[in-house]
Parts: structure tokens; C-alpha cells; sequence
């Protein structure tokens, strides 16, 4: 496990999406909080004390102190 303030943190809506794959992938970027960095998933606390909580596929950049 690692884990830390968030210093930047994107979050999709669905798995990050491939090279050739159609169709739209949205997102929430995180510059606060912290994150845990598990086996086989990534959670996110928000200010607000918000937990999300996500497979390491759904994030496209995860920065952390």
C-alpha cells in the first residue's frame, strides 16, 4: 500500500480508455484530499471527508506527497 496528500488526481466515470476505443470518458480531477493506493484499488478522500473508491484502470494520473 502507498498513500499521501493528494497533489493531483484524475478520476473517471468508467475504465481510462485505449488507443482505438470509441466513445466518451469523463472525469473528476482531485488537488486536495488523500489517497491509498491498494492491490487492486485506488480510494480517494475528498476535504469533505468523501470516499471514493475505484480499480487502478478508472484513474489517468494519480500524484501524491
Amino acid at each position: 500500500m502507498a498513500s499521501g496528500q493528494i497533489i493531483r488526481c484524475t478520476l473517471g466515470d468508467k475504465p481510462v480508455m485505449r488507443a482505438g476505443e470509441a466513445g466518451s470518458w469523463s472525469s473528476r480531477t482531485f488537488t486536495q484530499g488523500h489517497v491509498e493506493i491498494y492491490q487492486h484499488v485506488v480510494i480517494v478522500k475528498d476535504l469533505d471527508g468523501t470516499k471514493y473508491c475505484a480499480p487502478h484502470d478508472w484513474f489517468k494520473e494519480i500524484v501524491f506527497n
